[in-house]
């Protein structure tokens, strides 16, 4: 769980640059990463998972407050994702939602697997 959670601060924080990059300039590269090495070189694995999560709570109010008045024809403004090619700040906005949705099934998921792995060594007797 700790490793998505932190995949999704750091989402969320890249998604930050992006849609102001595609609000305020026109057509912008943006630039893809490689979501192996940041987990390994940022540490995923210590860092404290509280810290991921207000990063991640923080930065997704950061966007929505950016892009909850913004006029409709805003979310057209296109921008050039160095893996997936042309984007629109609204195809953006969906990716990053279902992205964000497909982790939490997986944490709630990693979750059950645990809690049940538990319950077996709860009812298994001592010897």
């Amino acid at each position: 769980m700790r490793m998505i959670v932190c995949h999704l601060a750091d989402c969320e924080a890249v998604n930050v640059m992006r849609f102001r990059q595609m609000i305020a300039e026109d057509n912008p590269m943006l630039m893809g990463f490689d979501q192996d090495k940041w987990a390994a070189n940022l540490d995923y694995k210590k860092r404290k998972i509280s810290q991921p999560i207000e990063t991640f709570r923080r930065l997704r109010g950061e966007n929505y407050e950016l892009l909850k008045d913004q006029p409709e024809e805003i979310f057209s403004r296109p921008g050039t994702h160095s893996k997936r090619g042309p984007m629109t700040i609204l195809d953006m906005l969906r990716l990053h939602t279902e992205h964000v949705e497909k982790h939490v099934q997986q944490i709630q998921t990693v979750r059950a697997a645990y809690k049940e792995h538990r319950a077996k060594l709860a009812a298994v007797p001592a010897t």
